[in-house]
């Protein structure tokens, strides 16, 4: 029996963070301390982003209120957090080679903003035959 779809998922599979741009980069760029941004990405509130109860926009809105950051420095906050991460290279190596034998998916639930990432950020949004 063939193979003939193959799903993957968008976080620590397709994207990966890079070594030494964890909550510690993010803490030293913002101003807010790891371990609040650990709390925060552990903590209900992320969990709630996850199943969409609230937006990502929201998410990292609430960090940056609570620490006193102005809302106009959110796609700062998001651009920092976006480069912590890099595409997985050699995977998406392999799924190009994949393209027209296999039906490709992404099943995620990252965030509101996957589509963004995947099309603008990333530039990978077409090797999915289903996002």
């Amino acid at each position: 029996m063939a193979i003939k779809a193959i799903l993957w998922d968008f976080a620590n599979v397709l994207c990966l963070p890079i070594e030494g741009r964890g909550h510690d980069f993010l803490s030293h760029a913002l101003g807010v301390p790891a371990e609040a941004l650990e709390r925060y990405f552990q903590g209900a509130l992320s969990k709630k982003a996850n199943l969409g109860e609230i937006s990502s926009r929201s998410f990292f809105g609430i960090i940056l209120q609570d620490y006193g950051i102005a809302e106009d420095h959110l796609a700062q906050f998001f651009d920092y957090f976006l480069s912590s991460f890099m595409v997985n290279e050699p995977l998406i190596d392999f799924i190009k080679t994949l393209r027209g034998t296999t039906k490709i998916g992404l099943l995620s639930n990252y965030s509101d903003q996957l589509r963004m990432i995947l099309e603008e950020k990333f530039k990978i949004a077409d090797l999915f035959d289903d996002i």
